[in-house]
């Protein structure tokens, strides 16, 4: 889907009511705006965050030797098993 929009005095902008309801926007609600490639990218705060950090984190589970989804599970059981005994 494609939009066209106006820039306001201030820099702002309208995002369209298809665009805010697919993407459940509200009054208030935070945006991250992500410049790449000569275009902008409206992106979910909480999303843009998680890819990053799934980037940052990509192939470490197999440098410290987690090797499937089991070894995972297990640690993070382990983790929370040390948080709830504090």
């Amino acid at each position: 889907m494609t939009y066209s929009t106006a820039v306001a005095p201030k820099g702002q902008i309208i995002i369209p009511l298809e665009v805010r309801q697919r993407m459940s926007l509200d009054v208030g609600s935070r945006v991250t705006l992500v410049y790449e490639d000569d275009r902008i990218v409206i992106m979910n705060p909480a999303k843009h965050a998680m890819e990053k950090i799934s980037a940052a984190m990509e192939g470490e589970a197999k440098r410290v030797g987690l090797d499937t989804e089991e070894d995972i599970t297990l640690l993070c059981h382990e983790i929370r098993a040390e948080v709830e005994g504090l």
